[in-house]
């Protein structure tokens, strides 16, 4: 039998890095106004400047007049977990995208890992409870195993 480590802490943000979502999210006029959780708050996405992840792993696109726009993302039919498609552009103007799941953005910006990555960059995440797609942070564990 496997043993896995999931050793990690949770990194706690001081107000002044956070991003009061209730304030800049973009509302197009018929749409609903957008729900939070109490505790919800987003941080600026490691390595991608216009995205915002929330600790609920919501993702979020500066828009050019300051607001931020949900993204919807796409639930992926072989495991049904929620993906989100990223894309920026670099000073010589070549373009970069990216899928990236859920769990793997909230995990990069709200948890920090005692061990290493393997060559590639990957690590498993193991979520506690019976909810495959809960993307809470204090809910998931990274592994060190793939």
């Amino acid at each position: 039998m496997n043993t896995f480590k999931y050793e990690r802490q949770l990194i706690d943000y001081p107000e002044s890095e956070r991003i009061n979502l209730r304030k800049l999210v973009e509302v197009k006029p018929g749409d609903k106004k957008p729900r939070f959780h109490r505790d919800e708050y987003g941080v600026p996405v490691v390595g991608w400047k216009n995205y915002v992840i929330t600790n609920y792993g919501k993702l979020y696109k500066w828009t050019a007049t300051g607001r931020l726009q949900k993204q919807v993302g796409s639930v992926r039919k072989t495991t049904g977990k929620r993906e989100y498609y990223l894309s920026r552009r670099d000073e010589k103007g070549n373009t970069e995208h990216r899928t990236v799941s859920a769990k793997r953005l909230v995990c990069d910006a709200f948890i920090e890992c005692n061990y290493q990555k393997d060559s590639m960059g990957r690590y498993c995440i193991w979520t506690s409870g019976d909810k495959p797609n809960d993307n809470y942070a204090p809910h998931l564990y990274p592994c060190d195993q793939i």
